[in-house]
């Protein structure tokens, strides 16, 4: 396959590595900043690197990894699959769940594969975890707690950054991170039935700036009360010892046991009604997404993360933001 990279920042090598790896031709690199795009090319051997994605668009791309800044998402992924490409984009799916119809809609008309970056869902830790709700393990979940501590308070305080602004992001953390926590437990739990949120710019200045912490409440069409804390404003954390500026943590309560991941060691364990407990003491990913996502093209085979969880977890932030906003209970059926 014929590849090309859209974003030659800090993320592009987790689909660089895996495409070259996978033996794909590695036709172009995008990216407007000259240094970004001259290091990608070097490293992983692109024939061209253009600073604009459009001139890309007639070079006969088969598969296209989009690692932009949320706002260019949808943009991107629709004219590449009209021009031919299959298209792996990074999470958040886009901005809003107009932006991801409009994905998806493209996908379906000109034939295309659309996958969405939701890396979290390749944790083995954060597998068993899904496995264990889904095979009844723990009985009939009926709680869940999801945490996102994050530190991005210096890329949050600056105005020129576009980490965390309205226009670029859509939204601060909770669009940012906390969709890897939202995606888990749609995973888990499928379709939420209603928002309450609250999220709040609590120690970020700059008036251009979303929220750097945020607490939701999600009651799922299945029974369960999800609660989801995430925040950019964390300087310092407890936990894990080895705290880098991103923790996080998920628990999930059912009426015959509990499962808990974090990013921690044991990064796993399973409690069950026989208080029989299991263990599992891993940091690394079993699972390379991209190569993944490239097996699922050449094999013709369906993904573990569907387009359309992707689009549900992009619509349940949007309910946040505007239960947030209006400060009150908000139904998904309101967002679409």
């Amino acid at each position: 396959m014929r590849a090309a990279v859209v974003g030659a920042g800090v993320i592009h090598g987790g689909h660089s590595g895996p495409f070259k790896q996978f033996g794909c031709e590695m036709v172009a690199v995008i990216d407007p900043v000259e240094a970004n795009r001259k290091r990608a090319q070097e490293e992983y051997g692109f024939q061209y690197a253009f600073a604009d994605y459009h001139d890309a668009l007639d070079l006969g791309i088969d598969v296209v990894a989009i690692c932009t800044p949320n706002a260019f998402h949808a943009d991107a992924a629709v004219d590449f699959m009209k021009a031919g490409a299959h298209v792996i984009c990074e999470k958040p799916m886009a901005r809003n769940v107009e932006e991801c119809d409009r994905m998806i809609a493209a996908a379906e008309k000109y034939g295309k594969r659309l996958f969405i970056s939701h890396s979290q869902q390749f944790n083995p830790a954060h597998r068993k975890m899904i496995d264990n709700v889904k095979n009844g393990d723990i009985g009939k979940p009926f709680m869940a707690k999801a945490e996102f501590i994050g530190n991005e308070f210096y890329r949050m305080n600056n105005p020129n950054n576009w980490k965390g602004t309205w226009e670029v992001s859509g939204g601060g953390v909770l669009i940012d991170n906390g969709v890897h926590m939202i995606n888990l437990l749609v995973a888990m739990f499928g379709k939420a039935k209603e928002v309450t949120a609250m999220c709040e710019k609590l120690v970020v200045e700059p008036a251009n700036k979303a929220e750097d912490t945020a607490e939701v409440i999600i009651l799922f069409e299945s029974g369960v009360m999800a609660q989801v804390s995430v925040t950019f404003a964390a300087t310092q954390c407890a936990w894990p010892a080895w705290y880098c500026g991103a923790a996080h943590r998920v628990e999930v309560m059912g009426t015959e046991g509990s499962v808990v991941t974090q990013n921690d060691l044991p990064n796993y364990q399973f409690v069950s009604a026989g208080n029989s407990a299991e263990q599992l003491n891993t940091d690394q990913i079993d699972i390379d997404m991209s190569f993944y996502f490239l097996k699922c093209i050449a094999e013709n085979k369906e993904s573990i993360i569907t387009t359309e969880d992707a689009r549900h977890t992009v619509a349940i932030v949007e309910a946040a933001y505007k239960s947030a906003r209006e400060g009150r209970k908000v139904a998904l059926t309101e967002i679409g």
